[in-house]
């Protein structure tokens, strides 16, 4: 919130606190002995929960009317009423993680959405890690904005997460509720086999605990070898049917179970897929935006584009996106405006008794032949290994294109990429002139940048332009 408006803002609030400005509700928060009173505006409380506030507040304008709350704190409940005065805003700081679980469970049983939108980036943001993570996860199962904010750091750090000793601490609901995830930064399923097993192990009944853990365990996506890990928490019906399926030596074409614990789906779950943001999407501006703003570049000769980065976790790079050249183009042209040409004459310093026709082509994108050569270099240790890239053999004009790669890079180490422009036939380029943030964290998950412990974007000739716009990569 600017200055401004936190200004304004603050009066308000102090205003309500004080009796300045009318309302017509007044809550009677707290338990018998911490009474206090919060007094709101209905028809504020219903915009921000129009369901819940709706039922319980009558529409009609009268004498002030007072209601009990006793499930909620009196501390919790003037956030509530704070973030329904001031159009969705928290003037008040929510300083702890407490305060912040409670707040999200008043968004919950208030159906207020937004409320709960902002107590689920205050976690994810302040307060959740991978110590409290089941902690936390065990005591809200039922909070969505909470859930969810869990679910989303397990998701990132499972690996972590299920090595914690935290994670023996955990309610089984808490850990049925992980493994629904489909995505998650873990090296196979036999990982969380293996998990699983050792939180069995330190509850009361070990076999009962891991069957119950089974449905969402992907046992048929491990090796045949890998069954020996559990075999003894199964009955001889589900061993016979796994040896039928994960061996291509037997066949038993009708074999079916009849009350099954064993999850039907094959294939592993699939890492949590990360992007490094290079150019925000407020950058990337439509054709006719950018020739009104005059927001290109143009290139005669070859030109080289470098992105180096070093790793601060190891990591596979999947592939990176990259801009396409722009439809525009220099003609020996005298003509008149048209609603698909613009024409602009230039000073003879630039071009000797030519003028130049822009033109903007108004149906979709056209492609043309891959101008793009480059290469990819990971040095590891004083080694250095080098890969060609892979282009499309045709590429379009104004937009983008993703370049897919399998490009593994240790901890620590550095990768560098090259992309060459060229046009085959020496006619002129015209690329998007783009401003590179100067603090990518602005436009990035925090989790994201934190994989990296430099990135440089470069290009061998002083032009503001890039042709990187993401790099796709997941941690290993």
């Amino acid at each position: 919130m600017s200055g401004a408006k936190l200004t304004v803002a603050i009066k308000k609030l102090r205003a309500l606190e004080g009796g300045a400005l009318q309302t017509d509700c007044v809550f009677l928060v707290g338990d018998e002995q911490n009474v206090q009173e919060v007094h709101a505006c209905k028809a504020d409380l219903k915009v921000v929960s129009s369901l819940f506030f709706k039922e319980r507040l009558s529409s009609h304008y009268g004498p002030c009317e007072y209601f009990k709350l006793k499930n909620i704190e009196p501390q919790v409940f003037k956030l509530v009423a704070e973030f329904a005065h001031l159009c969705g805003q928290l003037v008040t700081e929510v300083d702890s993680l407490d305060l912040c679980l409670k707040l999200a469970a008043a968004a919950d049983e208030y159906m207020i959405e937004d409320l709960s939108a902002q107590c689920s980036k205050l976690l994810e943001d302040r307060f959740l890690s991978v110590e409290n993570v089941w902690a936390v996860l065990s005591e809200n199962l039922l909070i969505n904005a909470t859930t969810s904010s869990c679910l989303k750091l397990l998701s990132f750090e499972a690996k972590k997460c299920v090595q914690h000793k935290t994670f023996l601490e955990a309610r089984e609901e808490a850990i049925e509720m992980f493994l629904t995830l489909d995505q998650m930064n873990i090296d196979c399923e036999l990982e969380l086999v293996k998990a699983c097993l050792y939180y069995a192990k330190s509850t009361d009944d070990e076999r009962a605990t891991f069957r119950r853990f089974c449905p969402r365990l992907r046992l048929l996506a491990l090796k045949f070898s890998d069954l020996q890990n559990f075999v003894l928490f199964l009955t001889n019906e589900e061993k016979t049917y796994l040896a039928a399926l994960k061996n291509p030596l037997l066949r038993f074409e009708e074999l079916k179970l009849n009350e099954s614990i064993i999850c039907t789906i094959p294939f592993e779950r699939g890492p949590h897929k990360k992007i490094l943001t290079l150019i925000g999407d407020d950058y990337i501006d439509d054709i006719r935006t950018i020739f009104k703003k005059a927001k290109w570049e143009k290139i005669t000769s070859l030109i080289i584009f470098k992105i180096t980065l070093i790793a601060k976790r190891c990591i596979k790079i999947l592939g990176f996106d990259v801009l396409c050249k722009l439809d525009i183009y220099e003609e020996d042209y005298f003509g008149e405006f048209t609603s698909k040409m613009y024409y602009i004459r230039v000073s003879e310093s630039h071009v000797k008794s030519k003028s130049i026709l822009i033109r903007l082509e108004e149906a979709g994108h056209k492609s043309y032949n891959n101008n793009l050569n480059g290469q990819y270099t990971v040095s590891i240790n004083g080694s250095v290994f080098k890969r060609e890239i892979n282009f499309p053999k045709k590429l379009e004009k104004n937009s983008w294109a993703h370049i897919d790669l399998c490009a593994f890079v240790p901890e620590g180490c550095r990768v560098e990429f090259k992309v060459e422009v060229l046009d085959p036939d020496d006619n002129p380029i015209f690329l998007r002139k783009l401003p590179l943030a100067d603090d990518l964290s602005k436009i990035n998950q925090r989790d994201t940048i934190n994989c990296f412990s430099d990135i440089l974007l470069r290009s061998e000739y002083a032009i503001d332009s890039c042709i990187f716009r993401n790099i796709h990569f997941v941690e290993v």
